[in-house]
């Protein structure tokens, strides 16, 4: 797909675009992770009470509606990782103003069938909902990303806006909590009414969606980085360029990697292109002695894998060591949003504090990713790749001891670290799939791995059925487990990263 240049577009179009795409990632991307707030509401609507014995307290959540509540979280979780992949390939293929108008429609479906769920339904509405809420929310916020190429040079902020109204979106679902709480809206009124959201989405898009996604800009002189920053994405200090007449000539548009999407093409001012085929190695000399170690030091995992196949890079530990961590960490963070309420009451023997903590948790966990934004930014451009996977691994560590405690201030320094934990794991592996595959097969690969985190998600039924079955209610087996394999899970990426061999990084001195 062809891409358009920032210069074709006014700058205040541009503008009125990035806002609208901060507020619908807000209003839609990852809603569904709101269940901590919602789940309360669907009880309180007598949801899935049918399914409860007659000998059950009429108060209390039975086992069968509790799990049934989870099951519709794992199913809309699970899909929309799952679908990661062919969603990346429908937009690359259809472009972003089809994407949105799609994603709206599976988005404003989900609502509707949410808003028919009663305690007499006959059809399964609020798990057919989420499935539809699960595809809406990424298909509207994925073609997001390429309006960061609408402001050359400010490309990190709209990412992190972007970013962080994703993690906020779980807001709109605690507001719902709380006005029904009151006995201000129900779900057919809430539900129905949010369907003004996906309708807004589709004038916007109508009137001034962008048709085709934005184009790196070139760099200009002006506004060049320092020499040190370009060696330090260019490999300069180690390789000189040796570019025939024909490289040179190339115009100021020519992409780093050719044969991609436009979501993926990255553009070089003249006096820093490469050539066509980055792998075509006759247009480097060889390093003089001493720069690999230079490059090895200045650029971390940068451009290990860079031109090489999707299938290439797959087949490599680097893919099974992100894929593992991804998969693992995916399924404990799902998996406490899912029993958070539960588990405080198991720890706490508490329900009223039990209560108050998880209402607590439903507004950390926004609030968390809008105002670790600028920590997360810091630490991915400030700091190696491994130092980031470190903090990654302790915090991991220290989260999991602390929400198995019975103390109500660990209790909140464990949900707190959680907020924050949860936007960096997801920022980090995206930060570190860029780097290390590069852009050219960026959709895929970054895609793949979280369908296989996806499909692998769906233990998340079989960890809460053993927790009520198997384990009588107590959660430490299985926060014990996934405490275990989330720590082995960031060691082996550790392990990777630290002991990356030469013949993982591509030589500029030798074909692929």
């Amino acid at each position: 797909m062809q891409g358009m240049e920032v210069r074709d577009v006014s700058k205040t179009r541009r503008a009125v675009q990035a806002v609208f795409a901060v507020l619908f990632s807000f209003c839609c991307a990852g809603i569904i992770f709101g269940f901590a707030a919602l789940k309360p509401v669907l009880i309180r609507e007598g949801i899935y009470r049918n399914l409860c014995e007659e000998s059950d307290p009429a108060g209390d959540v039975c086992k069968s509606q509790d799990s049934k509540l989870n099951f519709i979280f794992t199913v809309g979780t699970t899909v929309t990782n799952a679908a990661a992949l062919p969603i990346g390939a429908f937009l690359d293929h259809f472009g972003p103003f089809y994407t949105s108008l799609f994603g709206s429609i599976m988005f404003g479906m989900g609502n509707l069938l949410l808003g028919l769920a009663s305690p007499t339904q006959t059809v399964d509405y609020p798990l057919i909902a989420f499935v539809f809420l699960a595809l809406g929310g990424p298909l509207i916020f994925l073609p997001c990303f390429h309006l960061s190429n609408a402001f050359p040079g400010h490309e990190g902020f709209i990412l992190s806006a972007v970013t962080g109204a994703f993690d906020a979106s779980s807001l709109p679902w605690v507001v719902l909590s709380e006005l029904n709480e009151r006995s201000v809206v129900g779900l057919r009124g809430w539900f129905w009414g949010y369907i003004v959201i996906p309708v807004v989405i589709i004038v916007q898009q109508l009137v001034m969606g962008p048709r085709t996604p934005y184009l790196n800009a070139p760099v200009s002189n002006d506004c060049s980085p320092a020499p040190e920053r370009q060696n330090r994405i260019l490999g300069a200090s180690a390789y000189t360029p040796n570019f025939p007449d024909s490289a040179l000539e190339s115009s100021e548009q020519t992409p780093l990697l050719e044969g991609t999407s436009a979501f993926s093409k990255v553009s070089l001012p003249r006096r820093l292109s490469f050539p066509r085929r980055f792998s075509d190695v006759s247009y480097f000399r060889p390093p003089v002695d001493g720069a690999h170690d230079l490059m090895e030091d200045e650029e971390d995992v940068r451009g290990v894998l860079w031109g090489r196949t999707a299938r290439q890079q797959i087949s490599t530990s680097w893919f099974l060591a992100i894929a593992c961590f991804l998969t693992v960490h995916m399924v404990r963070i799902n998996f406490y949003i899912q029993t958070c309420h539960r588990q405080l009451l198991v720890y706490t023997q508490d329900e009223d504090l039990a209560t108050q903590i998880t209402k607590a948790f439903t507004y950390l966990l926004p609030l968390g990713g809008v105002l670790g934004v600028p920590f997360i930014g810091y630490l991915l451009d400030h700091t190696r790749t491994i130092s980031v996977i470190y903090v990654l691994g302790l915090s991991g560590l220290a989260l999991g001891i602390l929400t198995m405690t019975s103390q109500v201030w660990t209790q909140l320094l464990g949900i707190g670290i959680f907020a924050l934990f949860r936007p960096l794991m997801y920022t980090f592996v995206s930060d570190y799939s860029s780097k290390v595959f590069g852009f050219e097969t960026f959709g895929t690969v970054y895609g793949l791995a979280n369908t296989i985190a996806g499909l692998l998600g769906l233990s998340q039924a079989s960890l809460d059925q053993a927790v009520k079955y198997r384990f009588d209610g107590n959660y430490d087996s299985v926060n014990t487990g996934l405490l275990i394999l989330g720590s082995l899970s960031a060691a082996l990426l550790a392990w990777r990263v630290n002991s990356r061999r030469d013949d993982d990084r591509i030589s500029l001195d030798r074909p692929l």
